[in-house]
């Protein structure tokens, strides 16, 4: 039983990956809050899951690649409200508390958009809602830290906007196994989320 159970979902995976990845000209990826220093209060546990989510994310995000999605970067200003890329990038990439392994990961990508964010969500004072009607997307594959926290807040805003959405679960970390698992069932049943592995 336990064997078939597997079996079933990774089927289900496979057909999910491709009907989204057929689409390219609909769709996009979010690269959620990874380039992240870490430097907080429960950042270390954080990391850790963060660090087993990554791979998974840099695969799904090349396979997007050569499909010709695009991937946006979204990330947080961790209040520093005078914050560009740069500056975003060199403080995840220097940071004493271990976010420069994953976010030099990350930054294996070439992104083809940037989107700093003020707040939780990825849509709150942004440019993303302008980015998203200008590059016509319907469907969003979310990806990035935290599952429960800014992973959820951007998706309940994509779903109040009408758009399509496919949280691999894989791809997304929290502090503890209990606050993604929380996260992942709010997306599936209240939100009708896709949220196979990718």
């Amino acid at each position: 039983h336990s064997s078939s159970s597997i079996s079933n979902r990774s089927c289900r995976s496979l057909v999910v990956m491709k009907n989204w990845l057929e689409s390219p000209n609909q769709t996009a990826l979010l690269l959620i809050d990874w380039l992240n220093p870490f430097d907080f209060e429960g950042g270390r546990e954080l990391k850790k899951h963060a660090s087993k989510a990554v791979s998974a994310t840099l695969k799904l995000a090349e396979r997007c690649e050569e499909v010709g999605i695009p991937l946006i970067q979204v990330n947080d200003n961790f209040g520093q409200w005078s914050s560009d890329r740069r500056a975003i990038c060199e403080r995840a990439t220097c940071s004493e508390f271990g976010g420069q392994e994953i976010a030099k990961k990350i930054l294996t990508l070439e992104a083809d958009h940037f989107v700093l964010k003020p707040k939780h969500s990825a849509f709150y004072h942004t440019v993303l809602d302008l980015l998203l009607s200008h590059l016509e997307v319907e469907r969003l594959i979310l990806t990035g830290l935290a599952t429960n926290i800014c992973v959820l807040f951007t998706a309940n805003d994509a779903h109040l906007r009408g758009h399509k959405l496919w949280i691999p679960p894989n791809c997304c970390a929290a502090q503890s196994r209990e606050d993604h698992e929380y996260a992942m069932t709010h997306f599936e049943r209240v939100l009708d989320c896709r949220t196979e592995a990718s």
